[in-house]
């Protein structure tokens, strides 16, 4: 999960962030209409020089019907 969003906020941002390791998470399931499942990720990315602690939100879908 921690790759996918060190590449998404790249795509999204033009930056070029380098995955160094999950520093912590959590998730939580969204109960509704779609079952949502909702992660709040902390990772460490590189950027030229240095390694920075990044706090992502990722949104997933079930999509079993």
């Amino acid at each position: 999960m921690g790759h996918f969003a060190v590449s998404e906020y790249n795509q999204r941002s033009k930056a070029l962030l380098t995955f160094e390791g999950g520093v912590e998470g959590e998730s939580q399931v969204v109960e509704g209409m779609h079952q949502l499942f909702n992660y709040r990720l902390v990772v460490a990315a590189k950027d030229k020089e240095a390694t920075n602690d990044y706090e992502a939100i990722v949104l997933e879908r079930d999509c079993v019907r």
